[in-house]
């Protein structure tokens, strides 16, 4: 995939895979950008609620092999004290979970962890 070959894509039965291959091939999308970044997730079946904590986050722009031995060269997005909370639900979230999150000292923003190494790029060769 690396070198523009998306036919890997097709040998899964998948959607995602399916869309993937489709938006790769017609509309010349290449890899640009690697993300890597620290998870905690928590999960409870009812209403599919999903609460992650991501930290460390950070990009490669030119080093995409997530198999090498050797350290990719990153540039840090995030400070290190700082947390990514995202809530996720279907209809309804818990009461509690709404009482803890009201006690908290959250700043309310949207973040895409891709968008934000490429903003980053598009910073440092515009």
């Amino acid at each position: 995939m690396l070198k523009g070959n998306f036919e890997v894509l097709k040998k899964y039965d998948d959607e995602t895979a399916e869309l993937g291959y489709h938006i790769c091939t017609t509309m010349g999308y290449r890899p640009v950008s690697m993300v890597e970044y620290m998870r905690r997730a928590y999960t409870h079946p009812q209403f599919n609620t999903r609460i992650t904590l991501d930290n460390e986050l950070r990009y490669t722009n030119t080093n995409f092999d997530l198999f090498t031995t050797e350290e990719p060269n990153y540039t840090t997005v995030t400070d290190l004290t700082e947390t990514i909370l995202e809530v996720k639900y279907e209809k309804y979230l818990f009461p509690y979970v709404q009482d803890v999150l009201k006690k908290c000292n959250l700043k309310k923003c949207p973040i895409s962890k891709f968008g934000s190494s490429r903003a980053l790029l598009n910073k440092f060769y515009n």
